[in-house]
């Protein structure tokens, strides 16, 4: 999800993966590029296969695998998606266990602008399931366009107004609704109110 980047996913994207809070950026970001170098060498993909596949140059692949570039969110979910992996996979500290996740200490993904931060609650994605509590300032949307994933998703709003796009259908959202949703159908939510939306979203198995 994310705040309504270009969709060739150009635009800047802060990561924040295996490191905590304090954690460098530059530390991050170059964690996130050897995982995603990891795992297209263990498929056995070219750079211009994944690239290929993500929708993006070969160039930008290349230097967002050496740490030199923040994929924008968009662009990340479609390496991940090239790489039949999820973002929160490719951030995920190897040999991670089950555990305690503090408040303010999950992985989190933000948008360059602000517009969109979503922070991981589950311990890992390695599980049946993964929490996560996302937040979208006014205006923003949880995607340029409507995505689909596999599984089972329910979003738990805890502040604002949302407006949920689901194949053909358009809901409303206030703070109190539970929704439950095929997420195989093209989806996306933006925040329409005047205060930032809070939501609390479930997805089974982890996809994002």
């Amino acid at each position: 999800m994310n705040e309504n980047p270009a969709e060739n996913g150009s635009g800047p994207q802060r990561v924040h993966g295996a490191v905590g809070a304090g954690g460098s950026r530059d530390l991050s970001r170059r964690q996130l590029g050897r995982a995603i170098r990891r795992r297209r060498q263990a498929a056995e993909l070219t750079l211009a296969a994944v690239a290929e596949r993500a929708g993006i140059s070969v160039s930008m692949l290349s230097q967002v695998e050496r740490g030199l570039l923040d994929p924008s969110l968009d662009s990340l979910r479609n390496i991940a998606d090239a790489l039949g992996t999820a973002p929160f996979r490719l951030l995920a500290e190897e040999g991670a266990v089950v555990g305690l996740v503090r408040r303010g200490e999950g992985q989190t993904l933000e948008s360059e602008d602000g517009g969109y931060r979503i922070e991981l609650l589950s311990p890992s994605v390695e599980g049946a399931f993964e929490l996560a509590v996302w937040e979208l300032r006014p205006g923003s949307s949880s995607a340029s366009r409507p995505r689909s994933h596999p599984g089972e998703e329910a979003n738990l709003f805890l502040q604002g107004r949302a407006l949920l796009e689901i194949g053909d259908e358009r809901i409303e959202l206030t703070a109190g609704d539970c929704i439950t949703f095929d997420p195989r159908r093209p989806h996306r939510v933006t925040a329409i109110g005047d205060e930032t939306v809070i939501c609390v979203d479930v997805i089974s198995p982890p996809s994002f």
